[in-house]
């Protein structure tokens, strides 16, 4: 479902009237147990599980996952916490709270095949006077932990950790300062020119061949939890549940396949149809940054080969640049240049300033080229 027609759905959600504490029942039998201050109970339930993963997150996080996700991660996958919220609306404004959340750590026996698994806490909000002590709550998961954790969210660093600090800051509630990855970034990046658009749901079914069946949307969470607090039916909130905690099993193996592609992009990048132009900008631009040593030069220099070889213009222009100023060799550059801008047809076309660049660049070539058939250089 597209946001519109999510908003739409939104908005034709009634108000809740007065109720009084819904009862937990229904959530027993599954699992779901009264959690928080003693003062929340029974507004504030959870409960754990673990689930497999699709694919294993590695032992030790490849240093190269700088290069998809900037400021990322380092190190131990046990610091880290893949969270996702569901809430009573898309805006960030007051009027909108969460209800449910989940933080996920990494479980496996951290060997040579990695963490296999994520062992997944839920937190529910049975209604509104409980809000308090469920986003204390959320503060001491985040905020007990040594050293701090990083938070690992699919477009919850402009939305999700919004919220939280909100709601926080409205029941003086101080939010811990995390490290906040966001894979949203890191979708785009990879799929944007790919896929039709970077939403988790289609990014886990096209790129991890991860089943939605039988899932509910996350679009009906708000009227979902609005339901349960008006007839105490449970039935599509704890469906909300499941989805919650699906959502964290792919954002975690979206992860793992980051790290696949880190430690290997050429290879894996072609695995999991990356764009491979933009893993190649993504990739000297890491350098530049940060990555550093031989084998990462390496590597840089396969993608820009490879993406050239399929005519990206960025790719090219790169080893254009090298070709003319490094090596000497005019031909070869000239070369690069006319594949770039035979990729300017009406179905693709090229930024005005890389035009602009090729264009000026070839005749410039031109000229070099020129010059040198009249000295009789080779």
């Amino acid at each position: 479902m597209d946001l519109r027609s999510r908003l739409s759905r939104i908005r034709k959600i009634p108000l809740p009237g007065p109720a009084s504490a819904p009862e937990a029942g229904p959530f027993e039998k599954l699992g779901w147990i009264p959690s928080g201050p003693a003062s929340s109970s029974p507004l504030i339930l959870s409960r754990t599980q673990t689930l497999e993963l699709s694919m294993p997150i590695p032992q030790t996080l490849p240093q190269a996952l700088e290069a998809l996700s900037p400021g990322g991660a380092e190190g131990r996958p046990e610091s880290l916490r893949f969270f996702d919220l569901e809430t009573t609306g898309l805006s960030i404004g007051a009027g909108t709270i969460a209800f449910l959340a989940a933080v996920g750590v990494p479980e496996g026996t951290g060997g040579p095949e990695g963490y296999a698994g994520i062992r997944i806490t839920q937190y529910l909000l049975l209604d509104y006077p409980g809000e308090g002590d469920f986003l204390e709550t959320l503060a001491g998961e985040f905020g007990g932990a040594s050293p701090p954790p990083t938070l690992v969210s699919y477009n919850g660093k402009s939305f999700d950790a919004q919220i939280l600090r909100n709601r926080c800051l409205m029941h003086g509630i101080a939010f811990p300062a995390l490290d906040h990855l966001d894979l949203l970034h890191s979708a785009r990046r990879l799929w944007k020119g790919v896929l039709p658009n970077c939403s988790q749901a289609t990014v886990e079914t096209a790129i991890l061949s991860l089943s939605r069946e039988g899932d509910l949307s996350g679009a009906f969470a708000p009227e979902s939890w609005f339901d349960f607090l008006r007839s105490g039916d449970s039935r599509r909130l704890l469906q909300i549940c499941d989805h919650n905690s699906r959502d964290i099993v792919g954002l975690a193996s979206l992860f793992a396949c980051l790290c696949r592609i880190a430690a290997d992009p050429l290879g894996a990048g072609e695995r999991y149809s990356a764009d491979m132009e933009q893993l190649a900008v993504c990739w000297q631009r890491a350098l530049g940054r940060r990555l550093q040593g031989e084998e990462e030069f390496r590597r840089a220099r396969a993608l820009l080969e490879r993406g050239a070889a399929l005519g990206y213009p960025r790719c090219c222009r790169k080893l254009a640049i090298e070709a003319e100023w490094r090596q000497g060799n005019i031909a070869a550059a000239l070369a690069l240049v006319d594949r770039a801008l035979a990729r300017n047809n009406p179905s693709r076309g090229l930024p005005e300033w890389l035009r602009l660049d090729l264009e000026a660049r070839r005749q410039r070539l031109l000229g070099k080229a020129g010059a040198r058939r009249t000295e009789g250089t080779p």
